[in-house]
């Protein structure tokens, strides 16, 4: 009976916030779905609050690279239920490559139970135009936070590859202990 009654109260407990108050509907727009190197990507969004919605609270934004990875985020104020998020492409930019790119905006903050419900909305973009060499880094080379990663090994390779390493000397140790 115990294990029935937990997981009916941690839904509860997700689920209570949610229903609560009517979902706001947030909608997101762009000029154009396909843009260049150089040009600057402007998303606007809306937000259709009811009366019974909570009001004041930002919109967390998300901008997701080709890989599913967040390479940007941001809080925005609304003004007049309206917000606009602008993030410039090219060298120096978070967005230096090809791919197609993806926006979510949250009302609140984010919560990936939220993600798919009218309180999140998602836009995406595709930029084209790179080139094989762009700002010192190769076509298959991208910059995230400042650091330049290769898509096949992300940013978790210095963590994976040191902790190989100090599984090799584990094994040789104790290898070595039982010659």
């Amino acid at each position: 009976m115990k294990v029935l009654i937990i997981p009916v109260l941690v839904m509860a407990l997700i689920l209570i916030p949610i229903t609560a108050f009517g979902l706001p509907i947030i909608t997101l727009k762009m000029s154009s779905q396909s843009y260049s190197i150089g040009q600057t990507v402007v998303v606007k969004g809306f937000v259709n609050l009811n009366s019974s919605d909570p009001q004041g609270l930002p919109v967390t934004i998300e901008l997701h690279d080709p890989n599913k990875s967040v390479i940007d985020a941001q809080i925005l104020s609304l003004t007049n239920n309206q917000f606009t998020y602008s993030i410039p492409t090219g060298h120096g930019s978070k967005i230096t490559g090809n791919g197609k790119f993806t926006v979510i905006a949250y009302y609140g903050n984010p919560n990936p139970m939220l993600l798919n419900t009218p309180q999140s909305s998602r836009i995406s973009f595709t930029i084209t135009g790179a080139s094989t060499m762009q700002g010192g880094l190769l076509s298959n080379q991208t910059l995230i936070n400042g650091n330049t990663t290769i898509p096949e090994f992300g940013q978790s390779i210095g963590t994976v590859a040191t902790l190989s390493i100090i599984l090799v000397l584990i094994i040789c140790r104790k290898w070595k202990s039982n010659v």
